[in-house]
């Protein structure tokens, strides 16, 4: 199956970062998506306005997005976090079916074997991935390189791939 443009997203409340590739593999665009609002219903509505005018405005064919893994089984991980970022999740799915976008889940880690080879990559292999694959990885306004735009590309790499060995009906 022909994609011409995937769109990986790396799904969180406070800081979603997502990468736009072509079908050569080129990245066309990425960024971070971030709520805005005092109260977390206004904060969720503006995650899925955010998110459904980045899928208007570059019309990816699919969206390929973290599932809940090792983050709602980590020891440390509060209830409450581990609940907005379903409810965050929630939003960003709705939003790809307010405008009739595929949206496919998938765990990252096997996202990461399949695109880097590794089944237990760090942060730094993740980065040393994109680095290679000749992906410029932005700067966090505070310093460091953005791991959640970094794992959005892992996640539209995998998307091309999967989308180019899907057979057609």
């Amino acid at each position: 199956m022909t994609c011409d443009r995937v769109l990986g997203v790396d799904p969180s409340f406070n800081r979603t970062g997502w990468a736009l590739l072509s079908a050569t593999g080129e990245l066309l665009r990425s960024g971070i998506v971030r709520p805005k609002g005092n109260e977390r219903p206004e904060q969720l509505l503006s995650i899925q306005r955010q998110f459904g005018m980045l899928l208007r405005a570059h019309r990816p064919d699919a969206v390929y997005l973290e599932e809940p893994g090792v983050w709602r089984r980590r020891g440390g991980s509060r209830v409450e976090t581990i609940a907005v970022m379903a409810m965050a999740r929630g939003v960003i799915l709705a939003a790809c079916a307010e405008v009739d976008v595929v949206a496919t889940e998938v765990h990252f880690r096997k996202a990461r074997q399949a695109v880097t080879g590794s089944t237990q990559g760090s942060r730094q292999e993740v980065i040393d991935f994109v680095q290679r694959s000749g992906f410029g990885i932005p700067v966090r306004p505070r310093g460091g390189q953005d791991f959640d735009i970094a794992n959005a590309v892992v996640l539209a790499v995998y998307g091309r791939q999967d989308r180019h060995q899907t057979p057609t009906a």
